[in-house]
């Protein structure tokens, strides 16, 4: 977790609800720079992508939210799958 609450692009943490200790299995990609509150415990930093952000940007999320919650959430527009990913010690 940043301690200043940034997160680079690229960067992919555990997503939880409203308490710091409700980690579960969902996570969130982020797709620009950007600073989240770090008051409220921040989110696990997980790994990062490493290639394909731009396509992810361009072809999935500025297409939009199909159907958003109050909150703003929901599934992408464009149907999405992850269809690989890579554990890798860090250097």
């Amino acid at each position: 977790m940043p301690e200043d609450g940034r997160y680079a692009a690229g960067t992919i943490a555990i997503a939880r609800g409203s308490s710091p200790a409700s980690q579960t299995t969902q996570f969130f990609i982020v797709t620009d720079d950007t600073t989240l509150d770090p008051s409220s415990g921040g989110y696990t930093v997980v790994g990062k992508v490493t290639s394909g952000l731009s396509d992810l940007v361009s072809q999935v999320t500025s297409k939009g939210i199909a159907d958003p919650g109050a909150d703003g959430s929901g599934k992408p527009e464009v149907p999405t799958e992850i269809t690989g990913a890579t554990i890798a010690r860090e250097k």
